[in-house]
């Protein structure tokens, strides 16, 4: 795999989640910065303020916890809308 910088060139929408901290957070952060519009699944409010507060317009942060159905739901209902060709 080579090192050329279209690896990152913006595909589409994603999701990530666990971006309160760690990988997720600076996953999140790496990709809304190269133009990638970026879901950031965070389980606190807290994180989702603070990443709100990067001021990066295509990272949308979203209150998410993965083991609450009616999280996951409640995302995808909203990334549908926003992206009818899905992620």
């Amino acid at each position: 795999m080579g090192s050329s910088s279209s690896a990152l060139a913006p595909q589409g929408p994603v999701l990530i989640t666990g971006c309160d901290s760690g990988f997720g957070h600076d996953l999140c952060l790496r990709l809304a910065r190269n133009g990638w519009t970026v879901y950031a699944g965070c389980l606190t409010e807290t994180a989702v303020v603070a990443l709100k507060e990067k001021g990066v317009p295509t990272l949308l942060p979203v209150k998410m916890d993965i083991t609450k159905e009616e999280d996951i739901e409640r995302v995808r209902s909203l990334i549908e809308k926003e992206h009818p060709n899905g992620l």
